[in-house]
């Protein structure tokens, strides 16, 4: 029998935010499934919502992976709310460095348990993990939850400094075409512009705390006894052999496909383009599950046949109800009775595919989903995102004129000009009105914008569900746009500078 003693024991801390701690728990589920005893390490205020959200039993049944908690050092929040990044990286600084010290004294002297042998701390929690670590002399693994290119990326902010890019010179910068420069000094990535870099580098104040809180991080990085990233060889290979060079010793553990789950808005046109989306996704070594409605997914089989889903295995489909009264399936749903559905009914079957899907990681060869790509008028599918820990891409099947249309609702109510006062207004010319503050876009006329706005009933529901969505958007880690650059460049220059990311 093999000693206690004798079995590697992990202290796996993540950055108090759910997509890293959900990462680090991947991770901590490998190592333990491979003989390691881990010890987890949530802050108090996680570790409520995580049994708020699994129940008070949940961390229970496992031998050799034990729960311990710390405090943040932060003032009580609502369990329900998200805490605020700038003061959790504060509170990184200057609390938690004594909590976890004590927590290797108690897990070291605990009868009966292994010693601690290595801590796996998240890339960003080395301020106080490596100090901790050095003092009992053991390894610290580093965890990165981001791909290899965006801790290249990182790894290039002191040089970004040194040659005066950043911090910015002043906010012009972000709109003037100043991030269009091309950085051409990094290993392993070519034609990289500094926007394609990590955006926390787009500052203006080079006392922005969270900016120096970056700068001292990426300073430990090679300090690290290894360098865990999430990514696989055959997705990043380039950049990961380039790493190498970098760091002391770089694993990726992304030794399955990323899935992503797509999902369409139950319209035909939008179940389409997401279907050609998929597949291009599909051909690109991705694992694909597709999300059809009830009614849709019959209309599908109907059409090209009930053995049309077979031969597959990487490619499936998943239904959902939509919470509609039957229908016949030769006629086409209708719009308003749909957009008031997914507003209402959408939200509980979805998570349930997720759960559903999560399982089957578990228990079959399955990767887990790692990504959602969601039509972006099914803006439930972002609090999904934001609940389970994981990106969500928002897909637009309209032009990214189009696009940026929409995104001028919120400004035209604001302004009294949506909804219109009286039906008068479609007629007496009002619609001709020039609006001359519309980035990318010029001489439009409000006729020109979608016309979801047109509507003298501020309860319209395409209305209302239009501003629902809209405030959304950003809250999407990317944009994927059915467009390209030749055809729209100065509007897609512009939404670049409105959102975190934007694909085309």
């Amino acid at each position: 029998m093999t000693s206690r003693n004798n079995v590697p024991h992990a202290v796996c801390i993540p950055f108090p935010v759910q997509s890293h701690i959900k990462g680090m728990r991947q991770l901590a589920q490998l190592l333990h499934h491979r003989g390691v005893h881990v010890t987890f390490v949530n802050t108090e205020f996680n570790h409520k919502r995580f049994l708020k959200s699994l129940g008070p039993n949940s961390p229970d049944g496992v031998p050799g992976f034990r729960f311990e908690t710390i405090p943040d050092g932060l003032q009580s929040s609502d369990e329900d709310t998200q805490q605020d990044i700038m003061l959790l990286a504060e509170a990184i600084r200057k609390n938690f460095l004594a909590p976890f010290r004590d927590l290797l004294a108690k897990l070291n002297h605990t009868a009966g348990d292994a010693p601690v042998t290595h801590i796996v701390a998240d890339g960003w929690m080395s301020a106080f993990t490596m100090e901790a670590a050095e003092e009992i002399g053991i390894p610290v693994v580093l965890f990165f939850t981001i791909s290899a290119c965006s801790l290249m990326g990182y790894i290039q902010f002191p040089a970004l400094v040194e040659k005066g890019l950043v911090p910015l010179k002043d906010a012009s910068c972000l709109t003037n075409g100043f991030l269009d420069k091309v950085i051409d000094w990094i290993p392993g990535m070519k034609g990289i512009r500094l926007r394609d870099l990590p955006k926390d580098m787009r500052v203006t104040n080079p006392n922005d705390k969270y900016w120096k809180y970056c700068l001292e991080a990426i300073q430990r990085f090679v300090k690290g006894s290894a360098v865990v990233v999430h990514s696989f060889g055959a997705l990043e290979k380039d950049v990961l052999d380039a790493l190498l060079s970098l760091l002391p010793v770089v694993y990726a553990i992304g030794n399955k496909k990323p899935h992503l789950l797509c999902i369409p808005f139950p319209a035909q046109s939008h179940i389409k383009a997401m279907l050609k989306f998929a597949k291009l996704l599909h051909h690109g070594g991705f694992h694909i599950t597709f999300v059809n409605t009830e009614f849709n997914h019959k209309l599908y089989l109907k059409s090209l046949g009930p053995d049309s889903l077979d031969g597959l295995p990487d490619f499936r489909f998943e239904t959902m109800p939509d919470g509609l009264q039957s229908s016949d399936e030769d006629t086409t749903q209708d719009l308003i009775s749909l957009v008031e559905s997914v507003g209402k009914n959408f939200t509980a079957p979805f998570r349930d595919i997720l759960v559903k899907l999560d399982r089957s990681a578990t228990c079959n060869d399955i990767p887990p989903v790692s990504h959602i790509v969601s039509d972006g008028w099914m803006a439930f599918t972002v609090t999904a995102a934001e609940e389970v820990g994981i990106p969500v891409v928002l897909f637009f099947t309209i032009s990214a004129s189009s696009f940026m249309g929409f995104n001028q609702y919120p400004t035209l109510e604001e302004k009294g000009l949506a909804p219109l006062k009286e039906e008068s207004w479609l007629t007496n010319g009002f619609l001709d009105k020039v609006l001359d503050w519309v980035p990318g876009m010029k001489d439009i006329r409000l006729r020109d914008l979608p016309n979801n706005f047109i509507t003298t009933d501020p309860n319209d529901v395409g209305w209302v569900f239009c501003l629902e969505s809209i405030q959304k958007f950003k809250r999407g880690s990317a944009i994927v746009i059915h467009t390209f650059d030749a055809l729209e460049h100065q509007v897609l220059d512009s939404l670049s500078s409105m959102f975190p990311r934007r694909l085309k």
